[in-house]
């Protein structure tokens, strides 16, 4: 597993180069998941927010934040802004519990549903 991850962390380094110098479309690691699994922690970032995902290499988040650094950026951005300072956030999502973990961590002591 280690060698697979070794890979998957190079080649994920070569893409977000490419994207940056245009030699990669930004949906172009859709056709990496598969070829370059990982499996381990993924560093997630939102604005100042920083948490982490486990990946199996099967959840489309956790390959978003992988490969590109980002998951719904700007709708995580205004999540986030809307959820500073509340008591309360009810979360309707169905998937991985991302925007939960995002309200948590810039409201501690906030009750999430």
């Amino acid at each position: 597993m280690l060698d697979l991850n070794k890979k998957a962390l190079a080649k994920r380094d070569e893409y977000r180069e490419g994207v940056k110098s245009g030699a990669e479309e930004v949906d172009d690691y859709h056709d990496y998941n598969q070829k370059f699994s990982f499996f381990g922690f993924v560093d997630c970032v939102v604005g100042n927010v920083k948490y982490v995902m486990f990946s199996a290499n099967g959840d489309i988040v956790a390959w978003d934040y992988f490969w590109t650094g980002a998951y719904e950026d700007p709708i995580a951005k205004e999540w986030l802004r809307m959820c500073t300072g509340v008591d309360v956030a009810l979360d309707f999502g169905a998937y991985t519990g991302c925007y939960v973990m995002m309200v948590c961590m810039v409201n501690r002591y906030c009750n999430v549903y």
